[in-house]
């Protein structure tokens, strides 16, 4: 069994109101992605997102990252090494069909999915999914559904399984991810997890 909580309200709600203020400024740029996740599939749909750290690197002023670690005062900013943050924004989709399950990283670490606004499109979480599973994931029962509400926050173990799916009542669906990596895995571990390119 994977560990994870859900936790509501996370964090007061004027905080919440400057995260949603700052994720929904209109002068904040959202990038094009043609996929949600990585996996190969004939159902994958494009989202828009903002990344201020990738790969352990900053790519936004570190007043902004700044602020976002205060208002969202996660433990593990002193305790891991933090790999990602990134706020993704879903649009309407025609179904409400899911993606693959996927896990964030695959090395030790803990994940956290902070909510900053009411919709649909809920994230579902596979506790019991190993990563040598043969089952059909479609087919599995054992499915955690958490809807996304203002200021709820999902901790997570980095190797748990867990899907999405885009908005279908509602106009747009921001979660932002936050990935903090075990500071026992290797600097030449923490290498090779970036691609080729990068």
């Amino acid at each position: 069994m994977r560990p994870y909580e859900i936790l509501d309200d996370y964090i007061p709600e004027s905080n919440q109101i400057i995260i949603s203020g700052l994720l929904n400024n209109p002068e904040l740029p959202w990038f094009y992605n043609p996929t949600t996740t990585t996996s190969v599939e004939k159902n994958q749909r494009h989202q828009y997102t903002n990344t201020f750290v990738r790969y352990g690197k900053e790519f936004q002023p570190n007043k902004d990252i700044d602020l976002l670690k205060q208002l969202l005062p996660f433990p593990e900013y002193k305790t891991h090494t933090l790999w990602r943050i990134k706020f993704n924004l879903n649009n309407p989709y025609k179904n409400q069909s899911i993606l693959k399950p996927h896990i964030d990283i695959e090395v030790p670490g803990i994940v956290y999915l902070y909510y900053v606004n009411d919709s649909d499109g809920d994230t579902r979480l596979y506790p019991k999914i190993t990563e040598g599973s043969q089952h059909k994931w479609w087919k599995f029962g054992d499915v955690v559904k958490v809807s996304p509400k203002q200021g709820r926050v999902i901790r997570m173990s980095s190797d748990l399984w867990h899907s999405s799916c885009n908005p279908y009542h509602y106009q747009k669906r921001i979660v932002g991810n936050f990935v903090f990596i075990d500071r026992s895995v290797s600097a030449e571990t923490l290498e090779r997890l970036k691609p080729s390119n990068y």
